[in-house]
Parts: C-alpha cells; sequence; structure tokens
C-alpha cells in the first residue's frame, strides 16, 4: 500500500510499504503486547501511518475496533471510552494529554496507552499515572518507512527518561551512526539509522 507523510521536510510525499513488512510489523505488535481481545478506539485518520497499528493489530489479534468521529471531540473520546469499555489508545501525547485533562473518571477502562509521533513530557507521564491507576503507558517510535514502529519504551515511574525511544522491535535493528556511516558507542549523538 501507498501512505503518505510529510517527514522532516513537511511536504507530502508517498511512501510504499510492502505487504511483509506490515505482517512483521503487526506480528511484533501482538507478541510483544499481547493483547487479546482488547477493544482499541482509533483516533487517526486512516491516511495517517498510526492507524494501520490499529486496525490490523486490534482485528487481528481478536479485539474490536472503535472508530471516532472526531478524535478532537473530548467529550466524545470520553463517551466512547467509558460506553464501550475502550481498553487501548494510540495516540499523539498531545491529544493524550488533553484526553488526560478533560476527563475525570472515565479512563479506568484503559490498560495500554501508546503515545507516538512527538515528544512527552513528564507532566504528560503524572497526569497518566493520577488517571488511569493500572494502565500501561508506551512510546513507540518509527517513521513511516519502517512500517508505523520501529522502536517500543515502557514507561515504568515518572522520572523514566522522557523521550526514551526504547528497544528495537522484532526483526529490526537501530544503530547510531557518525557521518561516516560507522557505529558509535552509547550516549554519542549521532544520525539514527534503522535497518531490518
Amino acid at each position: 500500500y501507498v501512505i503518505y507523510t510529510s517527514g522532516s521536510t513537511g511536504k507530502p510525499k508517498g511512501v510504499m510499504v510492502e505487504q511483509r513488512h506490515l505482517v512483521n510489523s503487526i506480528q511484533a505488535r501482538n507478541n510483544y503486547y499481547r493483547d487479546n481481545q482488547a477493544k482499541f478506539l482509533l483516533l487517526t485518520s486512516f491516511a495517517f501511518d498510526s492507524s494501520v497499528a490499529g486496525i490490523f493489530g486490534s482485528l487481528s489479534a481478536g479485539g474490536e475496533l472503535y472508530i471516532s468521529h472526531s478524535a478532537n471531540d473530548l467529550q466524545e473520546l470520553s463517551m466512547l471510552i467509558r460506553q464501550h469499555g475502550i481498553s487501548h489508545l494510540l495516540c499523539v501525547p498531545t491529544l493524550y494529554m488533553a484526553l488526560l485533562e478533560y476527563s475525570n473518571d472515565t479512563l479506568h477502562t484503559l490498560n495500554t496507552v501508546i503515545v507516538a509521533g512527538e515528544s512527552s513530557n513528564a507532566n504528560l507521564i503524572q497526569q497518566h499515572e493520577n488517571k488511569t491507576h493500572q494502565a500501561r503507558l508506551f512510546n513507540e517510535y518509527g517513521p513511516t518507512e519502517g512500517t508505523v514502529w520501529s522502536s517500543v519504551y515502557e514507561y515504568q515511574r515518572i522520572d523514566d527518561l522522557i523521550d526514551n525511544i526504547g528497544q528495537p522491535i522484532a526483526n529490526t535493528r537501530i544503530y547510531i551512526l557518525d557521518a561516516q556511516h560507522q557505529p558509535l558507542p552509547p550516549g554519542i549523538p549521532g544520525e539514527l539509522c534503522i535497518a531490518g
């Protein structure tokens, strides 16, 4: 399939994703999260690459997929979460923070929340802990070319590294390289390269 991304340039470009890469991404997702019978609320447009994770990830694991009419309507989102007992969300941290600030007691059914696409902050992690109690919070990283995600990190406590991209998913390798494409030691800045 072809899906569009603006990437780092801000100009839309079509990215062709092969079926085998989609299969690997979904298998890695289902093996990592092991969430059978999840109730996933899709918060992104079908044109955005993370929709692939929600659609194929939840349905291939035997879960239920719920689609919001407007991801910007916090009242509707809260109502859908409460009414259907939504257990899983994947969204940008900004939207999740807005939902946390808006919702008082409607998020207790959540058990897996995935943020991706932009930086998180300590306030988001604190609000997550305060409002959801038992829900696990993950940060996923990956360009569209990597079929939605290339790495994942589970926040364990508020003092975790905020922008930690975690470990590579199955069948994926991540390298930090210098300008000559040579591997750098841990802690040294360089170019992030993804293979697999």
